[in-house]
């Protein structure tokens, strides 16, 4: 898992004009993506039957006024999907 958060995790799923070992770092990036993709899937299914006061505990509780969950999973698990508006 520590390796995991140490590779570089690239956004796209495809990258085929690169030479062979940048392909293969890339190959290793999306494999530590999805490694920590699949962590973080399971840790939010756990939390969302939990209470607490940890961030990933909040974030799985805090819903909007209609009391619908204000954060779905995949936001939490993957937040670089989410849109960004450029302002800092």
């Amino acid at each position: 898992m520590n390796k995991a958060f140490t590779i570089t995790t690239p956004r796209r799923k495809t990258r085929s004009s690169a030479p062979a070992c940048r392909r293969f770092t890339w190959w290793r990036g999306l494999q530590a993506r999805e490694l920590l993709e699949n962590y973080f899937r399971e840790r939010v299914k756990e939390r969302r039957g939990k209470e607490g006061s940890d961030l990933l505990t909040v974030l799985c509780h805090t819903e909007d006024e209609d009391g619908n969950s204000f954060f779905p999973t995949r936001d939490i698990v993957n937040p670089h999907d989410l849109p960004y508006d450029g302002r800092a």
